[in-house]
């Protein structure tokens, strides 16, 4: 069981689709004002990572969807590996305290009440579990990878920009939809030859992977070949999930201590004609080819584009994926964590 007592803190993104003023003033009157941080643009989180980890806040709670508990997690485990902890020192944490990692936790998808914070306050929380994070570049997140994935970030980004105007309509799937059609298929439409890679298995035994997520073919053995051919798309993930609701790791978290790790060449068409099978993780065309691995090297014939927990980050023509050596511990809203 969680502790009575302990420090929490809540962050919100605003510009979420359910993250209302309504649901600000009813978590207002559960969590101390000073506890409550408001993410407008990337500068505010930025700061605001850093005076969690700062403060030493036992718990983070994140309200406005996967996108918003991602982006902050990732910020917060990046400011943990990259810091020096006597630049984070804050006046507000308590004497002696050390910058630590905080667990996490989720509002819901909905966001409407506070109850999952007045259950944490009143100790009604099954405990926490443990979610292995993926570690490239020194990084540690939740997802990362080589190809149309940072692409496409960048694109959403630049949608949602241009059409501000239209605010929540924007979010999710609709902006992603748009980014997909009128900027990344352009794009890959135009550049038809993908780079050749290959994937060699630096960890323990890794499989190959069904439409079911089941093993299939034989066991993959440190420094054999996972893949070699050509791919758009080269990524691995701890979670489901890739932002937006886009379930496109389907099979991430049915083995302990792997990823799984997915590598896509199949038709970029394909994929907007068939994007709510895409969004559910039910699509699986040919061309997709997915593992459960601890540890990747990835080589490219040519640069491409990099993401590490959602955020572009250049080019690439070679990276190491793995397991982090450590996980986060994530609040459990089950009576048995």
């Amino acid at each position: 069981m969680i502790p009575s007592g302990q420090r929490v803190a809540v962050l919100l993104n605003p510009n979420a689709k359910r993250v209302s003023s309504a649901v600000r003033g009813a978590i207002a009157n559960v969590v101390a004002p000073e506890d409550i941080f408001i993410s407008n643009n990337e500068n505010d989180a930025r700061q605001i990572a850093r005076t969690v980890v700062a403060r030493g806040y036992d718990t983070v709670f994140t309200g406005g969807g996967d996108g918003t508990f991602m982006g902050f997690l990732n910020k917060i485990l990046r400011l943990r590996r990259l810091d020096a902890p006597s630049a984070l020192r804050d006046p507000t944490a308590r004497d002696g305290q050390r910058a630590r990692e905080p667990r996490g936790g989720g509002l819901g998808p909905r966001c409407r009440n506070p109850r999952r914070l007045a259950a944490h306050r009143a100790g009604e929380v099954g405990g926490v579990f443990e979610l292995d994070l993926v570690e490239a570049d020194g990084l540690r997140c939740p997802f990362a990878g080589l190809g149309v994935d940072a692409q496409i970030i960048d694109a959403y980004a630049r949608v949602k920009s241009r059409y501000r105007p239209l605010g929540r309509w924007m979010e999710g799937s609709l902006g992603y939809a748009i980014a997909v059609a009128t900027k990344s298929l352009p794009y890959y439409l135009s550049h038809r030859k993908m780079p050749e890679i290959e994937v060699v298995n630096t960890g323990s035994t890794a499989f190959q992977l069904d439409s079911n997520g089941r093993p299939v073919g034989h066991a993959i053995e440190y420094g054999e070949v996972l893949y070699r051919g050509p791919a758009k798309v080269v990524a691995g993930s701890t979670l489901p999930h890739f932002g937006f609701d886009l379930r496109f790791f389907p099979f991430a978290g049915r083995r302990r201590g792997n990823m799984h790790l997915r590598v896509f060449s199949g038709s970029t068409m394909g994929v907007v004609t068939h994007l709510r099978q895409t969004f559910r993780g039910t699509y699986f065309p040919k061309g997709v080819s997915d593992f459960f691995c601890q540890s990747v090297h990835i080589r490219a014939s040519q640069p491409m584009p990099l993401e590490i927990g959602g955020d572009p980050c250049g080019e690439r023509s070679e990276l190491t994926l793995k397991i982090a050596d450590r996980p986060v511990e994530l609040v459990s809203f089950k009576r048995a964590a």
